[in-house]
């Protein structure tokens, strides 16, 4: 009996769940019929939950319109539905139905979990005949408008229309930024849209919408196929359903503040150019910043505008450096180069960046003996900027990197008191270091040239002959440069 089940609730709950009927729940439990309904009806849902019940299960249905349907059904008995979208409830031995999907579809909800969410949420409602009309269908239809970003398309189109037509007036093609992916510029458009629909029943899921956007978010996918944020597709239906209001309109863009906007968000200029060009039409950016700084000479506006100076100090300083250029000018003052010549012709015949004007004084003043512009180069460039400042100390007087590699890790290593001369030229030029290669008939010379000569003395018979002591003296005196 019922009383003799401690797990009659859950059991019931199970056994509904797995689409059985209450007849048939009843008899497996082997309690009565009105002790199933009783316990169904004191589960604490807050919808109504529709029970999946298999085809098999149900016999004999009686088919109703959504009117009688809704007048016959009791809501503290359950619910049903079956796979081809009719809901079902069995009232003494006799099944009832209703096609509810046929209803979604008459007012596009149909689709995904939103349609099972108006089931749990709205069934009441939207089994009234006045519920089915064609004002519910307009509803849903601005809801789907909005969730496949139509506003938000029309609207951010509108100004990419108008950042085209900026590109081709004056210089500001060559200093608009794409209007693609910025995210100024679509937090302005975000903005707009949600101002829009403010205070009205469309703003909550507008603007989760222009979320989605914004963050450029997958789920905007799941939510349009009805699996994702289903209680925003409800809520929004029902808060329209009870205060009618029309879908949100089209922002009205003022063309004079869109493009103020667009260049705010997408030119390097301040408020102040900004507004002298929209309210002038003047969109030569050169033009405009000494118009209105007015502080440069009519001799130096034409070296302004090439130099892309814009204040009469700039071009001051740039020409007592020798700059030719605003950043050439921050760079030298940035990174304390002695000229704008002197950072072109480094970054002309070797290579090196502006932030790199220390390396430049290591190789060139510090080490003037070695030759860095030759067909060596590109690896002797990477070698120094690889080298730590001790290294590039201990550089000095050596005619290369390779030169000091063979200083260190051969000459100064190297136990025996004699040793072949071509196995030392082998082992030069075996190292990785980059510098000039010898052979047989050049390397004897380079062996007698400063500091090598005062550990090897290349001999007859191609034997060459190391001091040991010369050789430890060396050591200290060439690692104390250090």
């Amino acid at each position: 009996m019922a009383g003799r089940n401690p797990n009659l609730k859950s059991d019931v709950k199970s056994m509904l769940k797995r689409g059985e009927t209450t007849d048939f729940i009843a008899s497996e439990l082997g309690v009565s019929l009105q002790k199933v309904l009783s316990v169904v009806a004191s589960l604490p849902i807050k919808k109504y939950t529709i029970y999946r019940a298999e085809r098999s299960n149900v016999e004999h249905v009686m088919f109703l319109e959504s009117k009688a349907f809704n007048e016959i059904l009791d809501w503290n008995r359950p619910i049903y539905s079956i796979e081809d979208g009719y809901l079902l409830q069995e009232r003494s031995g006799q099944w009832y139905g209703f096609r509810f999907g046929y209803l979604l579809e008459r007012i596009g909800l149909n689709f995904g979990e939103v349609g099972q969410e108006f089931l749990s949420n709205c069934l009441p409602l939207l089994l009234r005949q006045g519920l089915t009309s064609s004002s519910d269908m307009s509803i849903v239809s601005s809801l789907r408008a909005v969730a496949q970003y139509q506003h938000i398309e029309i609207t951010w189109n509108h100004f990419m229309n108008l950042h085209q037509k900026l590109v081709h007036l004056g210089d500001l093609g060559e200093n608009l930024s794409h209007i693609d992916g910025n995210r100024v510029m679509k937090e302005h458009v975000a903005e707009l849209l949600s101002e829009e629909a403010k205070d009205s029943p469309y703003s909550r899921f507008v603007d989760e919408c222009i979320t989605f956007w914004l963050n450029n978010d997958s789920k905007i996918s799941s939510f349009r196929q009805g699996m994702h944020g289903t209680d925003l597709w409800v809520d929004a239906w029902l808060a329209i359903c009870e205060n009618p209001t029309p879908p949100p309109k089209m922002p009205v863009i003022d063309d004079a503040a869109a493009r103020k906007v667009i260049l705010a968000a997408c030119s390097p200029y301040d408020n102040k150019v900004i507004d002298f060009m929209v309210d002038n039409s003047q969109y030569n950016s050169a033009d405009v910043n000494l118009a209105l700084n007015g502080k440069i000479k009519a001799i130096d506006i034409e070296f302004a505008k090439a130099g892309g100076f814009s204040t009469a100090k700039q071009v001051r300083s740039a020409k007592k450096l020798n700059c030719t250029t605003l950043d050439e000018l921050k760079a030298v003052q940035k990174y304390k180069w002695e000229s704008g010549e002197e950072l072109r012709e480094a970054a002309s015949s070797l290579g090196l960046l502006p932030h790199e004007r220390d390396l430049h004084v290591q190789m060139v003043v510090l080490n003037h003996q070695v030759d860095w512009r030759g067909g060596l180069k590109k690896a002797m460039v990477e070698w120094a900027r690889l080298a730590d400042k001790e290294t590039m100390n201990r550089l000095v007087g050596f005619e290369s990197p390779r030169s000091l590699e063979f200083f260190e890790s051969v000459l100064l290593e190297k136990s025996e008191k004699a040793v072949r001369t071509d196995y030392l030229l082998k082992d030069y030029n075996a190292l990785p270091a980059p510098g000039q290669p010898y052979d047989e008939s050049s390397f004897e010379s380079f062996l007698i040239t400063e500091p090598f000569m005062d550990v090897v003395k290349p001999g007859d018979g191609g034997v060459s002959m190391i001091s040991q002591k010369k050789q430890e003296q060396a050591r200290k005196d060439h690692f104390s440069q250090s």
